[in-house]
């Protein structure tokens, strides 16, 4: 009986174990998301990085959906990044100092299951929150890429 109650305590013992370094994990990859998104898409859409530097955190298959009306518009990265380009064009210099100060981001949420997670990110501009996006990922060997971003721009 005793042989039987210590081998259930190791079990347990190494249960709890493993499941905090489970948790360590996750933790660690929620971090690495974090690092990832915010060098890639949140530093390059509202605080004036290369357009480029998109390419480090966003897989080449990458597609943005944009609901219009009952319509689905579907956009590649190369289709993202022109229309980007385009509209930095438009207004001229790179993001001043003043601009930078005008955005804020939270990460609302980073959910992650094995080599997949959805990351879901509020953006405030001048302390109104202007878009809600969800971002897709999948953990290639290089690291975690975003393969879709979906949306909310509100009024």
């Amino acid at each position: 009986m005793k042989t039987f109650a210590m081998a259930l305590m190791l079990q347990l013992a190494s249960s709890g174990f493993s499941f905090q370094q489970s948790e360590a994990n996750i933790a660690k990859e929620k971090e690495a998301i974090r690092n990832i998104v915010e060098m890639s898409y949140i530093d390059v859409l509202y605080y004036g990085k290369e357009i480029d530097d998109l390419k480090k955190g966003f897989h080449p298959e990458f597609n943005m959906y944009v609901l219009s009306g009952n319509k689905i518009d579907k956009r590649s990265l190369e289709q993202w990044m022109e229309r980007l380009e385009a509209v930095r064009a438009r207004r001229g210099a790179t993001t001043s100092s003043d601009d930078k100060n005008r955005y804020r981001h939270e990460f609302k949420s980073i959910d992650v299951t094995d080599y997949t997670a959805v990351a879901k990110i509020e953006i405030f501009r001048d302390g109104k929150l202007e878009y809600t996006d969800y971002l897709t990922l999948y953990k290639f060997e290089e690291g975690w890429r975003v393969m879709t971003k979906f949306f909310t721009q509100h009024r």
